[in-house]
């Protein structure tokens, strides 16, 4: 009995620092860029690193930076952005909501693969998603309209 004691404290030991060591990996799920929707058209350097994505709907008075999910393949949201943007009317029929009136038309969206994510070098952590997203805000705030 003794002995089964000790092997469950162990497994627990050794299962604790497993995870300590790899919570990281566990945290993110980088995935490759895919170039079946376009080639990535926008770059931002961002503390010193160049980040590429799409931006859609360019030049707008309004924007949204959209960075994805965990694990999400952001460049497959441009259908729906190009969508919402009033650049196309093809994803209508999929909404389970009626079609919305005035859209984003005066919206540019910009969607950002995080560091490691795509092809954007570097690694995901937390403080990374704050500081990119912030100096890629301050980038693009010149050209948008803040009065809201």
């Amino acid at each position: 009995m003794k002995s089964l004691l000790w092997l469950v404290i162990i497994v627990y030991l050794v299962s604790a620092v497993m995870l300590s060591v790899f919570q990281r990996k566990m945290l993110y799920f980088p995935q490759p860029a895919m170039s079946m929707l376009g080639e990535k058209n926008s770059r931002f350097t961002v503390n010193g690193v160049t980040l590429s994505g799409w931006v859609i709907n360019p030049g707008q008075p309004e924007a949204l930076i959209y960075y994805g999910g965990n694990a999400e393949s952001i460049e497959l949201t441009i259908p729906f952005f190009r969508f919402l943007t009033g650049l196309t009317r093809q994803m209508e029929w999929a909404l389970p909501f009626p079609p919305l009136p005035e859209r984003l038309i005066h919206v540019s969206v910009y969607l950002i693969p995080y560091r490691g994510y795509g092809d954007n070098p570097g690694h995901p952590t937390e403080q990374h998603l704050y500081r990119d997203a912030v100096a890629l805000f301050d980038q693009i705030a010149p050209a948008i309209n803040l009065s809201h």
